[in-house]
């Protein structure tokens, strides 16, 4: 898997009913060595997605999903570009097995992450739609135009192409996931620059 693929090519994934302590996985405990860019008391280990390279990123977050803290409340940060900061943020690094002894906080229950095979990102029913699964690469799928759209727009004005997106799991097909953080929703990660270790990220979570 390229670590910067096509955007009208996408590698769709899931949430695997089995935990791993290893490779690409949402939840459990973060990945040896591995530690947030920013200090703070609410950072929170959200999933790691390592690529064939043997190359690895993984996401850190201290959104409050339940809005006890307003100045966290992930409400008031939907559907608008975010810039790395303590909020939300990535660390590229290379794959490695799960710190068991790891202090860095995680609420998201651990469950391994399934690919698929690369495809066209186009629905085959509904070209002019893209894939609203989770998946690497692609296009954003957007819920809402009016809403969300200005943010997309703004990234791909500024050179930003879809790395990742996150959909909340499918009860019928997927595990049930303790503390999913964009549950009803999606989280993308975006990467300007040609190469993944010194590229910039931006994010939209999208609910």
């Amino acid at each position: 898997m390229d670590e910067l693929p096509d955007l009208n090519q996408c590698r769709p994934f899931a949430y695997d009913r089995e935990s791993t302590d290893h490779g690409s996985k949402i939840g459990g405990a973060v990945p040896r060595d591995v530690k947030p860019l920013y200090v703070d008391v609410n950072q929170k280990y959200f999933g790691t997605i390592e690529f064939e390279t043997g190359r690895a990123v993984s996401l850190f977050y201290s959104f409050d999903i339940y809005g006890d803290d307003e100045t966290l409340d992930i409400i008031s940060f939907n559907n608008r570009v975010l810039f790395p900061s303590k909020l939300i943020h990535a660390v590229v690094h290379q794959g490695s097995m799960s710190d068991g002894a790891s202090e860095i906080i995680t609420v998201v229950s651990c469950q391994r992450i399934r690919f698929e095979p690369m495809q066209s990102d186009r629905m085959p029913d509904s070209p002019e739609q893209v894939s609203p699964r989770s998946k690497v690469g692609g296009r954003p799928c957007i819920d809402n135009v009016s809403r969300v759209g200005p943010a997309f727009e703004e990234l791909e004005q500024s050179g930003y192409r879809q790395l990742f997106q996150f959909d909340t799991p499918d009860p019928r097909s997927e595990a049930y996931i303790d503390g999913f953080p964009w549950d009803p929703g999606w989280l993308h990660v975006f990467v300007r620059g040609e190469h993944l270790a010194e590229a910039e990220f931006a994010f939209v979570v999208q609910q």
